[in-house]
This record gives C-alpha cells, structure tokens and sequence, in this order.
C-alpha cells in the first residue's frame, strides 16, 4: 500500500465525497490524468515527510479533516519541505523550536552549525469574513504578525506564503508594497544645478523598518504549477507530444529584509529570484529575476 493510499483510505475519500464543505482538494477525488498529476507530486511530499519524521499522527488528521485550511496548511508545509531538501538541496528537520515555548514548520539545515528557521503561512488570504477588498497587503501583514511571535531571536528566518487553488499567489509589487511600502519618487542631482535624476525609494511604511519587525530575516512566496504536454493537447489542442513526461514548477521568490538582526546571503537561495540590497547597500534590487 502506497502512501497516499494509507492515508486517504476508501473511508476518508467516501467522507470527503458526502461532505457539504467546499474546498476539498479535487485531485484527492478525481481520477482523470490532470488532478492524477497534482496527486502524483503529493505523494513524494508525503513520502519526504514520513522519511523526516513529519508525518505524525497529529498531520495525519490534519490531512483527513474536511476543513480545508487546515488540509491546506499541512499540505503546504510538507510541498515547502520537499522543495527545500529536492530542489535546494538541504536537508531538513521538522518541528524547529521558536520564540517562547513555539515552533515552526521547517528547519532549513546548511551545515551543522547553521539552520534557518522556517514558518509556513497558508492560504496567505485569510480576510475578514471571507470578503476580498482587492488589496491583501493588509492581509499579508497580519499573516507575518502571527509568524513573528513564533520567530527566534537568535537564528535567522523565513516566512512563507504558499499559494492555494482559490487563492493564487501575491504579485510582486503587492509583495513589495507590503513589505517595503510605496514607491516615491526623489530627486538626486547628477550636476549640481544643470541636470536632475529622478530615484525610486521607498517611504518605508511597510511591515519591514528599521526599528520594528527584524527578527524576520526575509519572506518568500512558494507556488507548485504542474504543466505535461499530454494534458494540453487533450484539453487545449496543442499538436500531440513525442511523449508524456510531465513539467513539475516550483517558484521560490524571496523578499530579504533589509533591517533583519541576522540576514540570509543570497547564495541560500541559490537561483531562485531575490529581491535583496545591492553590493554597497545603497538600494534593493532583484537578482535571478528572470529565473
């Protein structure tokens, strides 16, 4: 019996098939070859996190209730895992101890002496009453909120947003906006009375200042996309494919905190697309942007 399968037994799936609650994942259920993707991905997320001691059997409940943010979160914390270990290349522990009796998701180990701990925050929209203004970087604050009381203060930190179904990832510029605040406009003077450069700075109103919110070294926003050529020549008439293989994306953006108390170096993150301080830490920019 493979994994997913002792886990979601014919009892839980017949549970989740009769239940009334939106929101249960629809490859848990469905057998066509596009959810078959999805669930076929899920289950190297499960494996990982039983080779890691994640999967407990307080996450096993947690995978089989109907409520879906709570399947959702567990869900996401194992994809961030697997990401971690299969695509960083570090290995990993689970459980990590925080701030005052709390703890984490993750912990990102790169060498015995050094680890990065990770909280995992999802569905990163949680709003008021279920009701969407349009602008989540309210919503993106209060997530961090809760993450910071877990935060240690002496080991650096991510926080990471995890894209659900019905509620995709924050852009970039929502992103920045909310971390860094909005962009103005600054005159700076090339020659002194004959020309003027107008700079881009932030009013540094986001949740990331100077004096506040440093315990949290960078936020990062996690999404898995699965794309096969197969499945887009049935659904969308794309010319038949040589053959089946299928495409598994995994975005990783990072969003370094200029004020942390201990900054992550660019190279954790490897390839992945950063927006960091430049070399003499006079403005932030983005590096593997186009990754």
């Amino acid at each position: 019996m493979n994994i997913f399968d002792e886990i979601f037994d014919a009892r839980i799936l017949n549970i989740f098939k009769a239940s009334t609650v939106s929101g249960v994942p629809y490859y848990l259920l469905a057998d066509n070859e596009g959810p078959a993707l999805y669930k076929k991905e899920f289950i190297k997320h499960l494996e990982l996190a039983k080779v890691y001691g994640g999967l407990t059997k307080e996450n096993k409940r947690r995978l089989r209730t109907t409520k879906w943010e709570i399947f959702w979160q567990t869900k996401a914390e194992f994809q961030v895992a697997y990401f971690i270990n299969k695509m960083l290349g570090y290995e990993i522990s689970f459980k990590p101890e925080g701030n005052k009796n709390c703890y984490g998701d993750v912990s990102l180990i790169v060498n015995e002496s050094y680890s990065i701990f990770v909280e995992i925050k999802s569905p990163y929209r949680q709003t008021p009453n279920g009701v969407w203004t349009g602008d989540d970087s309210q919503v993106i604050k209060s997530n961090l909120d809760k993450a910071y009381r877990q935060v240690p203060y002496d080991k650096p930190s991510v926080v990471v947003f995890v894209a659900d179904l019905r509620a995709g990832s924050p852009n970039k510029d929502l992103m920045i906006k909310s971390l860094y605040g909005e962009m103005v406009g600054v005159p700076k003077w090339k020659t002194v009375g004959i020309e003027i450069e107008v700079v881009d700075c932030f009013e540094w109103s986001g949740y990331f200042q100077k004096n506040i919110h440093r315990k949290i070294s960078a936020v990062a926003v996690s999404n898995l996309a699965v794309t096969n050529p197969w499945v887009n020549h049935l659904f969308y008439g794309s010319s038949e494919p040589e053959n089946k293989s299928d495409i598994y994306n995994y975005t990783f953006d990072v969003y370094h905190n200029p004020f942390a108390n201990i900054p992550i170096e660019t190279t954790i993150f490897k390839q992945y697309p950063q927006f960091c301080l430049n070399a003499n830490k006079s403005e932030m920019v983005w590096v593997n942007k186009n990754q």
